[in-house]
Order: structure tokens, then C-alpha cells, then sequence
């Protein structure tokens, strides 16, 4: 799906790095971000300049590209700054995806990395799982005031806290007892999603 923004999209932090670029001399910002099983990458054309269509690639590698969209036509304003997105439907799990544009005649942006964990319909990630040590949560960034839970078995609370959306959580779990443990995610004191964590 391909559509211009209105809005400037917020800033997507991972624990490798940030996706986020000013990564051509036309572009105030080239943005990337994890959002409901998606990538919403969106950028800007800063007034005054021009270029005739825009192509989205996307890789697994940074090696080899593939095409994914595209906008036709003359892009940006005389003036005015140009906002544009697009939503990549099917980024690859558990891993870098790196996308660049093609500026019609302007050329190429440098790649933009973004880490991609399907969260599903619960709203995060863990792994690895199981685990005896470190177990790492990766809550999506649709939930930007998120609280994790989790319980053992016999219902007792063993950690409550508030995490950031977008980045890797680490979470020391090597003095619990083996066994299950609950694991729910909560955005505004409200559930969104519940799974299990297994501790060896």
C-alpha cells in the first residue's frame, strides 16, 4: 500500500541501531518502522526538490534488492516539503530488513535497516525460549506504555515492569526455578497478549 502522510512518523530505535537516515541530499528524513507484523517506512522530500517517480527495494542481505513499489510521476513540491510512506506487508522475521529508494534521476538513498520481530496478535517477541539464562522481549511499537507481567505457575508475580517498544529488552531469568512462566503484556493497564516462557 502506498500513500503520502500527513503526520512525521516517530523515530524506530533497535538495539543495533536506529532506522533512521537522512540518507539523500533531497530527503529531510527516511524513516522505518515495525508496526503490526508490518514495516512503515515514510520520508520526506524537503521543498524544492523534485525527481520523476520513486522505487522502494527491499533486501535480506544488503546485497541484493528487490523491488517492492513504487510511486509514479513527478514527486515533491516547488515549495512546500513532500511527505510520503509506503507499508511493506511481508518483511522477513527475526532479522535486519533493509530498504532504499531509487529517486528517479536523483539516485539511490543509502540502505535503511530495520530489525523485524513478528509479534503477532500479542503484541510481542521473546526469545530464546526456552531458555536458562537471558531471554530477550521485543514489544511492538503500536504500544508505546507497555508494562510486562510475568507469573509462575503457582500464580506469584516474579517481575512487573514498564519496557520500551521497539528495541530488545533483555531479561536475566538464570536464578528462577526451571519451569513455566507466564509472560503477558499490558499497554495502558489493559492485556493485549499473553505466552509462555520456559525456563530450563
Amino acid at each position: 500500500m502506498i500513500k503520502k502522510s500527513s503526520a512525521l512518523i516517530l523515530i524506530f530505535l533497535t538495539a543495533i541501531s536506529a532506522a533512521f537516515a537522512q540518507s539523500h541530499p533531497i530527503l529531510s528524513f527516511f524513516n522505518g518502522e515495525a508496526q503490526n507484523g508490518q514495516v512503515l517506512l515514510s520520508w520526506n522530500i524537503s521543498g524544492g526538490n523534485n525527481c520523476n517517480g520513486i522505487i522502494i527495494y527491499h533486501s535480506s542481505d544488503n546485497v541484493s534488492y528487490t523491488e517492492i513499489g513504487e510511486i509514479p510521476g513527478l514527486c515533491g513540491e516547488i515549495i512546500d516539503s513532500e511527505p510520503y510512506s509506503f507499508l511493506h506487508s511481508n518483511p522477513i522475521e527475526n532479522q535486519l530488513n533493509y530498504y532504499k529508494l531509487q529517486l528517479g534521476s536523483q539516485g539511490f538513498t543509502t540502505p535503511l535497516e530495520v530489525l523485524f520481530y513478528n509479534t503477532k496478535e500479542i503484541g510481542f517477541a521473546v526469545f530464546p525460549n526456552p531458555s536458562d539464562d537471558l531471554v530477550n522481549i521485543y514489544i511492538d511499537n503500536a504500544y508505546q506504555n507497555a508494562t510486562i507481567d510475568i507469573i509462575d505457575i503457582n500464580g506469584k508475580k516474579v517481575l512487573s515492569s514498564k519496557y520500551i517498544s521497539g528495541v530488545m529488552n533483555p531479561i536475566s531469568i538464570g536464578e528462577w526455578e526451571s519451569g513455566t512462566y507466564i509472560i503477558r503484556l499490558l499497554n495502558d493497564n489493559s492485556i493485549v497478549g499473553t505466552d509462555r516462557i520456559i525456563r530450563l
